[in-house]
């Protein structure tokens, strides 16, 4: 959440040309409104995990380091450097951020800016020194705290599928290469995980609403497609949101990061290439049976080669629904639509389809892939391993 408020105050500071004191005072500002509003007086239960599990949980966390050290790029991936730090170089300057839409050779100057933002700002701190340092660290960080939010969301209900769901994540070298490419698909992974977290934590208490909203209108923030899931999310979640009780707090959550997100579009003066692109050729792509042929073969190579334990998690979470005599939970189907609306995009798309798949769809998917373990390993958090149980026996 403090990265989004971060990044949408900082680039609302740049576009009303206010000192970068602004930002800084209303950054901490926002720390102790956290503080007070979701952890103080907050009520913590604490475990004492049991030792073999603290050493498993270390040994995976040091695969994972490794792991990073091997594929970690010191300047990322082509779209960072080309686009999502190049973005960020921008961004440094209140005098210059503007040219940032000049630079169309290598395209989407129109990309939201909650990363690139929230570099600039955080590069700025530090006088503009340790650019590439800090880049480095910020993509380490996200790579990181996704299998650790899992973790500390499932160590409550079963060690054993904490500690699984953890490894499988530590030992995935594609999710960890792309994670630290630097570019901002594991941001909005992130995001995204976190919103199903809070959504979940809603019950107990409505300030979970105002979290959830706020996290959603950073996935919008992050990526053009980040508004996709924030609005099929919302859709499916619309009850909890705009009920009676609910819908200030949604309200309150949304209202930075989208004030951000509308005046950045409405400043942007260039297109989505996938909006302008609409035509009644499109209309003609929606019937050619290759085309989905095409991304049907596409999705499964992607799925077999680089998320393989997902597909399996799938399958046995959908066998124990069939065993259950019930139907899949609602996130595993609303993560469904939203997978069939990303490949909806290629059906559509103005590119060539070989080519925007072969760069892109298995970078979908691992938006996806974070959010998927997360549900499919809470369906098999049975109550007979919490931890606490374990302890008494």
């Amino acid at each position: 959440m403090l990265t989004g408020f971060v990044s949408a105050v900082y680039f609302l500071s740049l576009v009303a040309g206010l000192s970068f004191v602004i930002p800084v005072l209303l950054s901490f500002a926002f720390i102790i409104v956290l503080y007070k509003v979701l952890f103080k007086n907050q009520v913590t239960i604490t475990t004492r995990l049991p030792w073999w599990a603290v050493i498993i949980f270390i040994l995976c966390l040091c695969l994972l380091t490794i792991n990073a050290s091997k594929l970690a790029i010191k300047h990322g991936g082509w779209d960072a450097w080309a686009i999502w730090n190049l973005h960020t170089r921008y961004l440094i300057y209140p005098a210059y951020w503007k040219n940032m839409f000049l630079n169309v050779e290598s395209e989407h100057p129109d990309y939201p800016l909650a990363l690139p933002a929230f570099l600039a700002f955080t590069i700025r701190l530090f006088a503009n020194h340790f650019s590439l340092i800090i880049t480095f660290l910020f993509s380490l960080l996200v790579t990181l705290s996704a299998p650790l939010l899992i973790f500390s969301e499932l160590i409550k209900k079963n060690i054993f599928i904490a500690l699984l769901a953890f490894y499988l994540l530590a030992q995935d070298q594609f999710y960890i290469a792309t994670g630290l490419s630097q570019y901002a698909d594991t941001l909005l992974s992130l995001f995204f995980l976190a919103a199903m977290v809070a959504v979940n934590h809603a019950p107990n208490s409505p300030r979970y609403v105002a979290v959830c909203a706020a996290l959603l209108a950073c996935c919008a923030f992050t990526k053009n497609e980040g508004a996709l899931l924030a609005g099929i999310f919302f859709l499916f979640y619309a009850r909890v949101f705009l009920s009676k009780n609910n819908i200030k707090y949604t309200l309150i959550g949304a209202v930075i990061p989208l004030a951000a997100l509308l005046i950045f579009k409405i400043i942007c003066p260039n297109p989505n290439d996938m909006a302008s692109s609409l035509n009644s050729e499109t209309m003609n792509r929606l019937f050619q049976k290759d085309r989905y042929l095409l991304i049907y073969t596409s999705f499964r190579q992607n799925l077999d080669a680089k998320f393989y334990y997902l597909k399996i998690g799938v399958i046995l979470s959908l066998a124990l629904s069939l065993i259950q005599r019930k139907l899949p939970g609602k996130q595993f189907l609303f993560l469904t639509v939203c997978l069939l609306c990303y490949m909806g995009i290629y059906v559509i798309t103005p590119h060539g389809l070989e080519w925007h798949l072969s760069t892109s769809q298995d970078r979908l998917m691992h938006q996806l892939m974070p959010p998927m373990v997360y549900v499919i390993a809470m369906q098999f958090c049975g109550r007979q391993y919490v931890v606490d149980s374990w302890r008494k026996r």
